[in-house]
This record gives structure tokens, C-alpha cells and sequence, in this order.
């Protein structure tokens, strides 16, 4: 191939015009070999691709190096001859060789780092078995945000605990959030649920486990238990349970409001909605049930078990009460008690060392004392009488036939009673028997009539009124 005449310049360097000789193999691209003669050089141009190399591999290059023995040598700067390079947004993907970080570098303007070059890292910064989690710039203190993809964060192995450090006097919390009313902890064994929580909610202390230097605490619910407090080996579960405690000792409240406001109160023991919720010192005292001993101050070893047992019990001082059964002892304010059943001595304020047993056995005494009632309804309105004793299904009561403030009674039988309020002293043994009058001794099923045998009271004339089926007779004392 002759070029006549093709100039690429004159003198100072440029070839000479004049003819240029020289053949080539397409698609390689020419280059000068002297003066006036052109051969193949090592770039190739097919129309999509420039290459070099014996050919293109794809037609979506560029341009493309195509060797098996010899690559591609980046320009080699220093880091302060790297910053010192006015680029642009534009620039983005410039790369070069940092001989002082021995890393490859490319410009991003979109990163963080002040001079936007990014740093290509390597299997050497990776560790082969870490450890430990480093924050980006390999320091493990100061503030770091670690944030996770989903299922992001798994623990396999053998190992038993997991170990955290801070500060005695840290502010900052776990953190365990989900949306609303789903569970945020889960247990599983084998694919099947055995526990789970399925939610906390509230703005306040949750968790308390040991608050401070106490020991032995432990605190589940919004407000529950006090962090100043000095009192050891209490519970608490449930919104403000415990709230106001600060020495009381061995306590466990397990509700909301349950023991709220005991301060120094210890051996306490509440379950349910507001159960001791006002119990202050009070000691030894066991409530089980919504508002089970929820308005005591200070009372000490009481038992009440049921919904709103000793519910009104306000007087500040009282002691050694069973209550067993919903409104029992509702509004007692004195001691030694027992009241078993529905109601069992549900309107007894002052009364004292009563024994109820059965549904609503004495339930309308107040002021009574030392009465014993046994059976659905024994002694069912006695307000004001005292020592007697009742046993059997409305023993007590039969129609408008009542013990109410008569005392001294000893009445055993189904509806055995005596006819005026205010007798006394008799004994009455029988279904139905009736006493009808005071200091009678009365035995035998009656009915309606007074019994099979009456023995009244010896009279002024020293005799003695025997009725028997309806019949009096009288005997004679004298000797």
C-alpha cells in the first residue's frame, strides 16, 4: 500500500510529507514502524469493541485487554499526591494505586470520607474467624450503630451465657420493639412454642432484675419495684406492683397495684388485681383475690383469699383474720376471725374471735363476739348477740323467727331457731325445734310448734315447766 502524499506534519518530529508505505491486517489499527512506513500495532477495532489482545470475548466491552501472561499497571501516587487531584462528581471511578496504603482507590463523591476516595479492601482485612464486632473504623468504643437485615443475627454453638459491660451508673436500655400486640420474645423447643411474651406496654421501668446494690429483687411491669429501694428478695410483677417499697423485705406481689404502697411492710404476699395495694407495714399477711386486703394500712398475719375478701378492712391495726371466700370479713377492723364461704361474716366490723363456716354464715353480724356458725346461712342475722352457736343449713332463722341479738344460744338443727330476737340462753336441738322464750331447753322435731319436749326455766313457785307435744306439765323441786 502507497500513500502519495499523506502528511502528518513537517520536520520537528512529524514525519516528512511525502509517500508512505506499508500494508495491514484488518481490524488491527496501524502504526508507524519508521518514518514513512505503518504495520499492524497491537490495538483492534471490529466496529464495537477496541481491544487488545487476539480478539474480542464480548461485543458489550468497550474496550477490552485480552492476555493470558501479561496485565494492566495503574498509575502509582502517594496518598498526599492522591488528594491533591482537582476531580469532580463527574470522575466518579477514577481508580489508581495508593503506594502508602498499598490499596487499590477510587473516586466516589458520594462518600463519606472528606477527600471522597474510597479504599478497595482485601481478604486481609476480613479476619478468618472473628470474634469480636469492630465499628468501621476497628475501634470497639464510643457510640456505634450496628444495623441488622432480617434474620440477620444467630447464635449456634454450646455456649451458655452472653456477656455485656458498662458502666454501673449506665442510661441507656435494651431495646426490644415489634408492632403492637405482637410477641417480642419466643421460645422454642424443636419447632414447637413453649413459652412466649406477647407483649410489654408502657412508657416507664419494665424490667428491674437487682436494682442498684440490693439483691434478690426481681421486677416485671411498668413502675413495679423502686430503684432506691434497700429491701431484699422481693417480686414484683404487674403495673406498679411494689411500687413504693423501699426497705420492705421478702415480699411478693403478683398483679397491678398489688402491694403498691407498702413501704417497709415484709413476709407479705399478694396475688391478684390491687390486692394489698395499701398496705404500708403491715407483716406476715397473705391476699389472694381482686382487692383481697386492698384498703389495710398495717394489719399483720391475715389470711384472705377470694374476690374482695376483707376488701373495706380499713382500721389501722388487726391481725391474725382468716378470710376464705368472696366478701369475707368485708368490713372487718378487729381480729382473730374465721370466715369460710360466700359472705361468710361479710358486714362484721368490730365483732371479734368469730367463727363462720358455710355461704353467708353469719353474714349480717357487726358488733357480735365469739359466735360459731356452721351451714349455708347459720346464724345468718345475728348483729349484735354474742357466744353463740349455730350449726346446721339457716340454723338461726326460720321465717320471722331469728337470733339477732339474743346471746348464749345453742342452736343445732335445719332452721332451728328461737322466736324473739333477743332470746337467750337456750339450747335447741332438732329440725325446725323452737325455742319461745329465753333459758328454754328445746329438743325434737316441731314444725311450727315449739318441740317435742320443752324444758323451760324454773319459776318463782320452785317448779319446773316441761311442755311435751304441747303439754304442760310442771315439777315440783322442793325437796
Amino acid at each position: 500500500m502507497i500513500l502519495n502524499n499523506f502528511g502528518f506534519g513537517s520536520g520537528g518530529g512529524g514525519a516528512s510529507s511525502g509517500d508512505i508505505s506499508g500494508a495491514g491486517t484488518a481490524p488491527k489499527m496501524p502504526k508507524f514502524t519508521a518514518e514513512k512506513n505503518i504495520a499492524d500495532s497491537q490495538v483492534s477495532d471490529n466496529g464495537t469493541t477496541v481491544f487488545i489482545g487476539a480478539s474480542a470475548t464480548s461485543e458489550k466491552a468497550l474496550f477490552e485487554l485480552n492476555s493470558t501472561s501479561q496485565g494492566i499497571l495503574l498509575p502509582r501516587l502517594t496518598t498526599t499526591q492522591i488528594n491533591a487531584i482537582t476531580v469532580g462528581e463527574t470522575t466518579n471511578s477514577l481508580m489508581l494505586y495508593s503506594t502508602t496504603a498499598n490499596r487499590f482507590r477510587y473516586y466516589n463523591h458520594a462518600s463519606v470520607d472528606a477527600n471522597k476516595w474510597e479504599t478497595l479492601a482485601t481478604l486481609n482485612d476480613i479476619p478468618a474467624a472473628p470474634t469480636t464486632l469492630y465499628s468501621g473504623d476497628g475501634s470497639l468504643s464510643g457510640n456505634r450503630t450496628v444495623t441488622l437485615g432480617a434474620k440477620t443475627l444467630l447464635f449456634t454453638g454450646n455456649q451458655t451465657t452472653f456477656k455485656g459491660a458498662g458502666s454501673t451508673s449506665g442510661t441507656s436500655s435494651l431495646l426490644v420493639q415489634n408492632a403492637a400486640d405482637a410477641e417480642l420474645f419466643k421460645v422454642r423447643n424443636d419447632g414447637a412454642v413453649i413459652s412466649q411474651q406477647g407483649y410489654w406496654q408502657g412508657a416507664n421501668k419494665i424490667l428491674y432484675i437487682n436494682p442498684n446494690t440490693t439483691t434478690g429483687n426481681l421486677f416485671v411491669g411498668e413502675n413495679s419495684g423502686n430503684a432506691t429501694m434497700t429491701g431484699v428478695n422481693n417480686s414484683a410483677f404487674g403495673f406498679q406492683s411494689m411500687l413504693s417499697n423501699t426497705t420492705g423485705n421478702q415480699n411478693i406481689g403478683f398483679g397491678a397495684y398489688s402491694l403498691t404502697s407498702n413501704i417497709n411492710g415484709y413476709y407479705n404476699l399478694g396475688v391478684g388485681y390491687n390486692s394489698l395495694t395499701a398496705n404500708i407495714s403491715g407483716f406476715g399477711n397473705v391476699a389472694i383475690g381482686w382487692s383481697a386486703l386492698s384498703t389495710s394500712t398495717q394489719a399483720n398475719t391475715n389470711i384472705a383469699i377470694g374476690y374482695q375478701s376483707m376488701v373495706s378492712a380499713t382500721t389501722a391495726y388487726y391481725a391474725d383474720n382468716v378470710a376464705i371466700g368472696s366478701f369475707t370479713l368485708a368490713n372487718t377492723s378487729t381480729g382473730g376471725q374465721v370466715a369460710i364461704g360466700y359472705q361468710a361474716l361479710k358486714a362484721n366490723t368490730t365483732g371479734t374471735s368469730n367463727t363462720a363456716v358455710g355461704y353467708s354464715s353469719l353474714s349480717a353480724n357487726t358488733t357480735g363476739a365469739a359466735n360459731t356458725a356452721i351451714g349455708l346461712n347459720a346464724g345468718y342475722y345475728i348483729d349484735a348477740g354474742g357466744s353463740n352457736v349455730l350449726i346446721g343449713m339457716n340454723a338461726g332463722f326460720n321465717g320471722v323467727n331469728r337470733v339477732v341479738n339474743g346471746s348464749f344460744n345453742t342452736v343445732i338443727g335445719t332452721s332451728a331457731s328461737v322466736t324473739d330476737v333477743a332470746d337467750s340462753g337456750n339450747i335447741v336441738l332438732g329440725h325446725e325445734a323452737l325455742a319461745t322464750g329465753s333459758n328454754q331447753f328445746v329438743v325434737g322435731s316441731a314444725g311450727t310448734n315449739a318441740g317435742a319436749v320443752t324444758i323451760e326455766a324454773v319459776t318463782s313457785d320452785e317448779t319446773w315447766s316441761v311442755i311435751i307435744n304441747g303439754v304442760a306439765k310442771k315439777i315440783l323441786l322442793k325437796a
